[in-house]
């Protein structure tokens, strides 16, 4: 990896002073011919992210180097580790709002153990914690603790000390988010997109989309891992997730070729063989399709974004 294309942020840049923590609202709402993006970055902080809005596309790549799109809808509540490299593309015509809570080291450190949480089970995941919160209830909780801790930071941003986001603010919000997602009745994003998959066409597609060599292998890999006929997995997966086999493995090969043109010197051509498109005209047109534009342009304006 090419890390001298990959933003660093820093908890110092954001400017919050004796506050706590650092709210904000993003609003990405491309025109009609240009898609909206932030560019692939990482930071030295926490962040939690609601999407209040709209629909998108995370690409997250952990610095154990594990990697996926995450595409985002309105109720998605991430939690993002330092280290971890991510960005936003918002296609032409689209709109994607989402609120971002940002936090230090230090801070997420003594939320953790005095919660009780497992390192492990947060830090040392191999992708970091995604979930979709299903229920009006949760979503209105999710709602409050975000909106809160927004209007908090920013009625102190313009000049209310007494509203200054202190330590005990965090934990507060700390303790309602973090309990979304990991409440006994939350499921993963992925889990919860899938309801009444079969456990082993989720274990296939688990096992294939977190391999970079199975994604270039592509429909052969997908079906020895599943053990039936490919007629079979056809059905099952356009049943659980409204793909046929090829829609999916394409996605994976997209999905992975835009964090390899943004975060590696790669020339186009070794990435579309990498990611396994055996024609070059081919991968420019799904390419085009997907993301809104061909991969040299796409390369380009990720150099010359700036991530918030």
């Amino acid at each position: 990896m090419a890390s001298e294309t990959i933003r660093k942020l820093h908890w110092e840049s954001l400017g919050c002073g004796d506050a706590a923590f650092h709210a904000a609202l993003f609003t990405a709402e491309p025109t009609q011919l240009s898609p909206f993006r932030i560019v692939l970055h990482r930071h030295d902080f926490f962040e939690m992210l609601y999407v209040t809005t709209g629909t998108g596309d995370h690409p997250v790549l952990s610095s154990s180097g594990a990697g996926r799109n995450v595409p985002l809808v309105s109720g998605d509540l991430l939690f993002i580790r330092p280290d971890d490299c991510h960005s936003f593309t918002v296609p032409p015509g689209g709109r994607l709002h989402w609120i971002n809570i940002a936090f230090p080291q230090t801070a997420w450190d003594a939320f953790r153990t005095a919660a009780g949480l497992t390192a492990g089970d947060w830090d040392g995941a191999a992708l970091p914690p995604i979930t979709h919160l299903a229920g009006e209830e949760r979503h209105m909780a999710c709602q409050r603790a975000f909106n809160g801790a927004l209007d908090r930071f920013q009625r102190w941003r313009i000049g209310d000390t007494e509203t200054t986001p202190s330590a005990l603010n965090l934990c507060q919000f700390l303790a309602e988010a973090v309990g979304l997602l990991t409440a006994t009745s939350a499921t993963s994003k992925e889990e919860n997109n899938c309801a009444g998959e079969p456990p082993w066409l989720r274990r296939v597609c688990r096992t294939f989309a977190d391999n970079p060599r199975y994604i270039a292998e592509g429909l052969p890999r997908l079906t020895a891992l599943s053990g039936v006929t490919y007629a079979h997995l056809a059905r099952s997966l356009k049943a659980a997730r409204g793909r046929t086999p090829t829609q999916y493995v394409n996605d994976l090969r997209l999905a992975r070729a835009a964090l390899l043109l943004t975060t590696t010197p790669l020339t186009i051509v070794e990435i579309a063989g990498d990611c396994g498109f055996g024609q070059l005209s081919y991968f420019y047109r799904q390419f085009q399709q997907r993301f809104g534009l061909p991969p040299r342009a796409y390369r380009q304006a990720a150099r010359r974004s700036v991530a918030p």
